[in-house]
């Protein structure tokens, strides 16, 4: 085994501690396969976990327009966030939270094309006119707003992990509060 084979249960896990439990908000898994429900009810007791519709994030047949459109019909607000970007604190989810009182859309930019973070209080359809590919999603999501005539609002630019050099991009010693299981194996990542 590899620091890599472990590094999205330990985003995970961490996603999961500074979330739980919040008296402002619920927490839910999304899970793309039916399969992948057990595990993460294991490694998340307490924590609802759901296999969503869809069969892609973006594009046709979108799963992240499926888990507003579900959601949305018995809560006022959603937010849908990356389990690959550390310190999404409660702070910043509660923030965001705030931000869609003023605005239909609030984005995460995560600094290399993308964003972390999507919240909306009705079900827009951001995800479905866009390529399934990986792009730039945080300026075509951007355009689509636009286009549709909804204000935006933003978070703090956080960078996610996609590739070994991102973690170039983290402050590891700032990421040590709340995220040990995180910058632990990313520094055994760095080293290697």
């Amino acid at each position: 085994h590899t620091p890599c084979d472990n590094l999205a249960a330990k985003f995970l896990k961490d996603l999961i501690e500074n979330h739980y439990g919040q008296s402002s908000y619920g927490l839910v898994i999304e899970t793309d396969k039916k399969e992948r429900i057990g595990g993460f009810k294991t490694m998340a007791k307490g924590v609802e976990v759901r296999a969503g519709m869809g069969k892609n994030w973006r594009g046709g047949d979108s799963r992240t327009y499926e888990v507003f459109k579900h959601y949305l019909d018995c809560s006022h607000k959603v937010m849908m966030v990356s389990s690959d970007t550390p310190m999404i604190d409660a702070k910043l989810v509660v923030s965001a939270f705030r931000l869609l009182d003023s605005m239909e859309v609030v984005l995460g930019p995560d600094g290399g094309g993308g964003y972390y973070l999507i919240g909306m209080a009705k079900p827009y359809d951001l995800f479905t006119p866009l390529l399934g590919e990986r792009g730039p999603y945080f300026e075509w999501t951007l355009k689509l707003a636009g286009e549709m005539g909804l204000k935006c609002g933003f978070t703090e630019t956080l960078a996610d992990i996609d590739y070994v050099d991102d973690i170039n991009r983290l402050d590891l010693d700032k990421l040590e509060a709340g995220w040990s299981r995180t910058a632990k194996i990313l520094k055994e990542i760095k080293k290697a």
